[in-house]
């Protein structure tokens, strides 16, 4: 499946559209699991200190044990399970900064195979037209004067023989242009 680097743009720019909103969801949700678990802790700590007055106040005959086993439940369940879920989720936030900075090399990378690319075609077509034009203004300067006495019933126009000039003036360029900068190109993959 072929996808072609417009699409793949797309792709790109939209992923850093929803990339960022996604990293701020994710770091709200860690945040609120900080947020619980300090709640959680600063309630242990306050119910721990009524429990012990309520153990100070209190007849020997008074069994408040079920009190001590809600504190551990709360202490070894829900402590626990929100120290589980940030040490699996904290190594994730750094991922989505990763992906962005992924992506934004991979996009840096594919602008700069483009402008090389146009770079390229920009100067195949500078030295193809510019090499055609200095053959038109030669070739013009001797339309007049033909190479050779020409056996045609109809001689060619100096117009349009001036265009055809020029018209392979720029080929020929075109190619030799092309030519060297494809030769240039392997001389510089091949270091």
């Amino acid at each position: 499946m072929i996808i072609s680097i417009d699409s793949k743009f797309d792709n790109f720019n939209q992923w850093l559209q929803e990339i960022p909103e996604l990293s701020f969801n994710y770091v709200d949700y860690l945040r609120d699991l900080e947020l619980h678990r300090t709640t959680i802790q600063t309630n242990i700590k306050n119910y721990r200190l009524y429990l012990d007055k309520l153990n100070k106040i209190g007849i020997d005959s008074d069994n408040l044990e079920f009190l001590s086993n809600f504190l551990e439940l709360a202490e070894d369940t829900f402590v626990e399970q929100i120290n589980t879920n940030l040490a699996y989720l904290t190594p994730g936030q750094n991922l989505f900064d990763q992906m962005i900075g992924i992506i934004r090399g991979i996009v840096e990378l594919e602008q700069a195979k483009r402008d090389r690319s146009l770079e390229n075609t920009i100067q195949v077509l500078g030295i193809a037209f510019g090499g055609g034009a200095i053959v038109s203004g030669v070739v013009t300067q001797h339309i007049d004067k033909p190479f050779a006495p020409t056996n045609f019933k109809y001689p060619i126009s100096p117009l349009v023989l001036s265009l055809l000039w020029s018209f392979l003036a720029v080929a020929f360029f075109g190619l030799v242009a092309r030519l060297c900068i494809q030769l240039r190109r392997k001389g510089t993959k091949g270091k």
